[in-house]
């Protein structure tokens, strides 16, 4: 199954979480992002509304990202050829 067979991220849940030991720091959120099999997860200290904006800016990115995988081709570098292969192609 290739990339494009499996769809794009989405934001799975957002939700409260236990603040780190140590820190005096309040409203912390766990999120996870998911494509197929594959999971993000992640912590982010804010109040919901940034938390959530934050994640989908990651979501975007991500699918920003696997979008331009899908158009690329294949490029001859001309490093790759022979050198005499490359002076025959400047010549004609």
């Amino acid at each position: 199954m290739s990339t494009n067979d499996i769809g794009a991220f989405v934001l799975r849940s957002l939700e409260r979480a236990a603040d780190p030991e140590g820190t005096d720091a309040r409203d912390w959120f766990r999120y996870q992002i998911v494509q197929g099999t594959n999971v993000v997860s992640g912590h982010r200290r804010g109040n919901v509304g940034d938390v959530r904006a934050y994640v989908e800016g990651i979501v975007t990115a991500l699918n920003d990202r696997r979008a331009l995988k899908r158009g690329r081709v294949n490029l001859v570098n001309e490093t790759t050829q022979p050198r005499n292969a490359i002076a025959k192609d400047r010549t004609a």
